[in-house]
């Protein structure tokens, strides 16, 4: 596996190189891990108060900063880059130059969607790019090679994505992990209640709504399990209901899963990426790290 790390010096990056590093069944298998760093380009007031070679150090001084917080958590060989720019834009240049299998970024801790993602360099990097992005968080990685995955879908060809890469790189789940399929209907009882109450219909039982809402879940469930069978995992279903990126984070925090694995459509507007999208809903709110797949 190729893994690009974008690395700024802060707690972020290393909570983010820790977790690759407790990835056990992968680093046996020696990934090639690329720590990339992007330094400010020189502004005008800069330019006059230091001279090329001032600043030459000042990059290079900032680079080693970043690169040394993450050498040692790691453990192994890295590749170590450095340029000047925009962060955004250089990583999503090095995604398409160096062509990761992952890209791993360390996130702000749970938050507000506007906040973790309104202008942001995750944002921009989702946005500009289809490699797999891991997002973790600032907390300490997982003791177990054997992660507890939860596996989101709705009956999209985006989780049938999922599925298909998670296949193709299970080392980064640790041997003998615990995959569960999430799958959020809404709240039918609670819909159609209120709907009556507003024109005077029939009301529905809740065993009625409680067949709709498992149909619904059938429906969505339907070719994800059979396709986690065919790569040899064995899930447990799981049926939420409500808002799915509320649902799918609130289960996430309260049954302290260590990872959240979702295909989404892309972030390219700021409607879909800050409105729209249940995958940056549950990027905001869940307290564990969440793998997006394009």
């Amino acid at each position: 596996m190729r893994i690009l790390l974008p690395v700024d010096g802060s707690s972020y990056s290393r909570y983010a190189a820790e977790f690759i590093a407790s990835r056990t069944s992968m680093i046996g298998k020696k990934p090639a891990v690329e720590a990339f760093y992007v330094a400010a380009p020189r502004g005008r007031v800069v330019t006059e108060i230091w001279n090329t070679d001032v600043y030459d150090s000042w990059i290079k001084a900032g680079a080693e900063k970043a690169f040394v917080m993450v050498r040692s958590p790691l453990g192994i060989k890295v590749e170590e880059k450095c340029v000047v720019g925009a962060p955004s834009e250089e990583i999503v240049k090095e995604i398409g130059a160096y062509k990761p299998d992952l890209v791993v970024m360390g996130a702000q801790g749970k938050t507000n969607v506007k906040k973790l993602f309104m202008g942001s360099v995750t944002n921009a990097v989702l946005a500009g790019c289809d490699t797999p992005v891991l997002l973790v968080r600032e907390k300490p990685a997982p003791a177990q090679d054997a992660l507890r995955v939860g596996i989101a879908v709705d009956g999209s060809e985006y989780g049938l994505k999922a599925i298909e890469w998670i296949g193709k790189n299970r080392e980064l789940f640790g041997n003998k992990a615990d995959f569960e399929v999430l799958s959020a209907v809404e709240d039918f009882y609670a819909d159609l209640m209120t709907a009556a109450n507003d024109c005077d219909a029939p009301t529905v039982s809740m065993e009625d709504a409680e067949k709709y809402e498992q149909q619904e879940f059938e429906y969505a469930t339907a070719s994800a399990i059979p396709a986690l069978q065919d790569i040899g995992i064995q899930p447990r279903a799981v049926r939420l209901v409500g808002n799915p990126g509320d649902a799918i984070a609130r289960y996430a925090n309260k049954e302290k899963l260590d990872l959240v694995v979702m295909g989404s459509h892309g972030f390219t507007n700021f409607k879909s990426a800050v409105l729209g999208s249940v995958a940056t809903r549950v990027a905001a709110e869940a307290e564990c790290p969440i793998l997006i797949i394009r």
